[in-house]
Parts: C-alpha cells; sequence; structure tokens
C-alpha cells in the first residue's frame, strides 16, 4: 500500500488554500501609505459631451473621429446644390481623428476617398487625409495637397521611403473642389483626381500599425490642411473607375437622380464622416466635473475631468 506524507511546507500551502482569504479594504490599504494624490474617480457626474464626426459607415460608433484644435463646422460644403455642410481646418491645429484600432489596420484591398477644397497653395505638403504610422519606420498610407498635383503615398516599413508615390490632377487651385480617390486593388494603386486617373504599382505595402485615421492633418499630427474637407469616406473594397467617376459626376450635379450619401453607403464603407455636424461651443474647463484628491495634497490636487477623446 503506497502511503503519502505531506511535509510542513506542503501542510503550510494546504492550510493557505483552505483557509478564507481576508481582503484588507483597498483603499485604506492605498491610504496608508500617505500618498500625496489619490484619485478614486468613483464621481457620477459626466462630462460634457465631446466634438464627435460621426461615422456613418459599418464600423459605426466605434470608429467615430474627434474634433480638435482648429477644426471649425458647419462650412460650405461641396456637394453642387445642396445644403448639406463639410468642415474647415485652420492649417495649424485643426484635425478630426479617429483613435486606432486593429479595425484602421487594413491590407487590401481599399479604397479612400474625399471631396477637398485647399485654401491656400503650398510649396511643400499639406495633409488632408491619413491612415498611417509616420515615424522612423512608415506603415499604411495619406493623401497629400501638393504644389503640382495631390498625391498618394504608400509604405510598407522600410525606414522613411514610400512604396508608392504618384500625384493626379493639376496644381490645386485655392477655393475648388476636388474630388480624389484612391484605390489599392493589392497589385497596383491609383489617385483618381475629378474622376481622372493616375496609376502606378508599389513594391510592397504594409498596413497602419498604429497611427489614427485622420483628416486635416497626417496622423502623427505634421503636415496640416488648411482649407475645407467633406464626405470621406473609406471601404474595403475596390471602387471600380465607373463607380468613382459616377461619384464625381454626382457631386458636381445640381439635381442628382440619387443622392450622393446613397451612392456612398450603397458601397459598405467601414467609414463615412460627412463632416456636416452642427456647430459646437467648447465648453468652459471650470464647469468640468471635478475628481476628489483623497491624498495628502487634498483639494489642492483634485482632478477635472474633460470630455471624451
Amino acid at each position: 500500500m503506497r502511503k503519502t506524507f505531506l511535509t510542513g511546507l506542503a501542510l503550510a500551502v494546504l492550510s493557505t488554500i483552505i483557509t478564507p482569504n481576508v481582503r484588507a479594504d483597498y483603499s485604506n490599504t492605498v491610504a496608508s501609505f500617505n500618498p500625496l494624490g489619490y484619485w478614486r474617480l468613483s464621481e457620477s457626474v459626466q462630462p460634457p459631451p465631446p466634438d464627435v464626426a460621426t461615422n456613418l459607415g459599418s464600423l459605426g460608433s466605434t470608429a467615430r473621429g474627434y474634433y480638435a484644435g482648429g477644426s471649425y463646422h458647419p462650412a460650405a460644403g461641396a456637394l453642387v446644390g445642396s445644403a448639406d455642410s463639410a468642415a474647415s481646418f485652420d492649417g495649424a491645429s485643426g484635425i478630426v481623428a479617429v483613435p486606432y484600432s486593429s479595425k484602421l489596420s487594413f491590407s487590401g484591398p481599399f479604397t479612400a476617398e474625399g471631396w477637398f477644397n485647399p485654401g491656400a497653395t503650398t510649396g511643400s505638403f499639406a495633409c488632408p487625409l491619413s491612415c498611417g504610422q509616420f515615424g522612423a519606420v512608415r506603415s499604411g498610407w495619406l493623401i497629400y495637397q501638393s504644389a503640382t498635383g495631390w498625391n498618394f503615398r504608400m509604405y510598407n516599413q522600410n525606414a522613411g521611403n514610400t512604396s508608392l508615390s504618384i500625384t493626379g490632377g493639376e496644381a490645386p487651385v485655392p477655393g475648388t473642389w476636388y474630388h480624389v480617390a484612391v484605390v489599392y486593388t493589392g497589385t497596383n494603386a491609383s489617385i483618381y483626381v475629378n474622376g481622372v486617373a493616375t496609376t502606378g504599382v508599389p513594391t510592397g505595402y504594409v498596413p497602419n500599425v498604429n497611427g489614427a485615421l485622420t483628416i486635416g492633418k497626417r496622423s502623427d499630427y505634421a503636415f496640416p490642411f488648411f482649407g475645407t474637407v467633406d464626405e470621406v469616406a473609406i471601404y474595403t473594397n475596390v471602387l471600380s473607375a465607373a463607380e468613382i467617376l459616377a461619384h464625381y459626376q454626382n457631386g458636381t450635379n445640381a439635381a442628382p437622380a440619387t443622392p450622393y450619401n446613397q451612392l456612398v453607403q450603397g458601397k459598405n464603407p467601414i467609414i463615412y464622416d460627412r463632416l456636416n455636424e452642427p456647430s459646437y461651443t467648447a465648453p468652459d474647463p471650470s464647469t468640468f466635473p471635478v475628481t476628489v484628491n483623497s491624498g495628502s495634497l487634498a483639494n489642492t490636487a483634485d482632478g477635472l475631468i474633460y470630455p471624451e477623446w
């Protein structure tokens, strides 16, 4: 017969397992260390609502954008004969950002489109739309306003080098609306300006690693765009040349047979920001809810609960 013996260590472990745990009160434990600041964040009062760009695409509110800085709405929109509005950007701090999630790391195929109205010429680059990581090792894609046209760039983590850089259209004229669409089939890439394509073949492509989807600036908040943007849509499918031309022609038709937004939503975008939100008044920070400091600095270190961003 085999016998089992428990050593003193084993008995101690067993005793620990079968003895009910007595959990110390968390807040008293933290307080016993005499912190300068201790914010329990248990307040029930909500901050004022943020300035949100509503996403009408399939990702819904999980990919909604947030206006910040010198971004203003409503502004006159792109669609001829329509009262639908747009958003303008000051060429400095203005941006709409959709915070990064894995849903923004889409590989080919994809299509992105929008209407851009530059407020000035540029001798360098200005970025009305991007979705990428643009640090020392770059991924994703972007659209630039350049001195000679609209520039579509893709990246494949080859340091800061592009895997594709193609320019379509002519030198952008301030105060003029342009319909710009970029397409990646998985092999070829194109940029369409007012329905006319320029095509190239990227040497590779690595989807966005961890950058926001941004309107009005590049994802790293560089190269701000001065002007107005409208009707931004992102698809995880290829729009054909005929479909892209139809979008341009619809937007420039004062009496289209089908409303523009129905054309877009009929192609199942994952993100569709019409940028037609009503005006927003930034709340006074002095009205924000307070989160109380339970540490030794007491209310001299109380915090404010800001709107979501």
